[in-house]
């Protein structure tokens, strides 16, 4: 998986994150790049030259690399609040690697492109017709996803 041409790599250790009183009083609404956690990590990371903060997932670029974090359930929730126009917790968040199911490796592409082949790419999924889905429910009034800058799918298509 690439962000704007530059690999993104998943993180192999925890990071613990420290989101102060000014990080919250500097940080922007609805920006991946300037709310209060990304401020956070520029402040604390060595070595950083950008973040990009969404809602379940954290990307921290430091020299030609993007490294991937899971974003705590906690921090979620401050985002959405915080996005929404109310307050953001100062404390400590701790962001953990990607859980190894969700990790990106050219095998996982592989079967992924495979699956969608046998699923017409994708737009019939495997499910009893009979059932209808519920429809999903979309968050309002927060950032952005995190796929919408990167350059392909999730698992490399």
């Amino acid at each position: 998986m690439k962000i704007d041409g530059i690999e993104v790599v998943d993180a192999r250790k925890p990071l613990s994150l420290k989101i102060g009183k000014k990080d919250i009083g500097r940080g922007s609404v609805k920006n991946p790049y300037v709310c209060a956690a990304a401020r956070a990590i520029m402040r604390q990371v060595p070595n950083a030259t950008q973040a990009k903060v969404h809602m379940s997932k954290i990307y921290i670029k430091t020299g030609k690399k993007w490294t991937r974090y899971q974003a705590p359930a906690s921090l979620r929730t401050e985002i959405v609040s915080f996005d929404r126009g109310g307050a953001f917790e100062a404390g400590e968040y701790l962001l953990a690697p990607v859980p190894s199911a969700q990790r990106y490796t050219p095998e996982k592409a592989g079967h992924y492109r495979e699956w969608l082949a046998k699923t017409d790419n994708g737009s019939k999924l495997l499910r009893p017709k009979t059932k209808k889905r519920r429809a999903a429910h979309k968050v309002a009034g927060i950032r952005e996803h995190a796929m919408s800058g990167c350059t392909q799918t999730p698992l490399g298509g």
